[in-house]
């Protein structure tokens, strides 16, 4: 496994400020479009070995959103 400490030594100093990304969902959203935008979130946290990117999501009137699917997503509060 690739030690990314050695080879990126500054990814894994602290940030000053994380990068916070708010996720706007509508009704019946794809959840395919969803995990395509939310999942390099937590990805890229990962190898940094701290929360670079925090997020949140959120709708226009703060009540949850569903999926195409039918999948219920409750916002996060602001």
């Amino acid at each position: 496994m690739q030690n990314w400490t050695e080879v990126m030594p500054n990814w894994t100093r602290p940030a000053a400020k994380a990068e916070d990304v708010a996720i706007l969902l509508f009704q019946r959203f794809s959840n395919h479009r969803l995990a395509n935008t939310f999942e390099p979130l937590p990805a890229v946290n990962v190898p940094l070995i701290r929360g670079f990117y925090l997020w949140r999501f959120v709708t226009l009137d703060g009540a949850a959103a569903e999926s195409s699917g039918g999948l219920p997503v409750i916002p996060n509060s602001i």
